[in-house]
């Protein structure tokens, strides 16, 4: 009759769903994701200048403190978005 098998089990919350979980960043951690970001950037960045024009970009708001709003990956991921567009 009924099926164990629901919705409620878990099985939608993968890739492709809305999901409410944001991963929470505390200024250590985020201080380092920002390092590891700027790092990848002036290794593995096809244009040179413009991966210095970003890496340093970065790091002037790193020392600036102009991170220390951001408390969530989506929130870090959306703010670097929205800087990366305005370079």
């Amino acid at each position: 009759m009924g099926s164990s098998n629901t919705a409620d089990n878990g099985a939608d919350s993968g890739a492709g769903s809305n999901a409410s979980y944001d991963l929470p960043l505390d200024a250590a951690t985020r201080t380092t994701v920002l390092d590891a970001i700027a790092h990848q950037l002036e290794t593995e960045y096809a244009f040179p200048e413009i991966a210095q024009e970003i890496k340093t970009d970065i790091q002037t708001r790193i020392a600036a403190d102009g991170y220390q709003d951001v408390k969530s990956g989506g929130q870090l991921a959306a703010t670097l978005t929205a800087q990366l567009h305005s370079l």
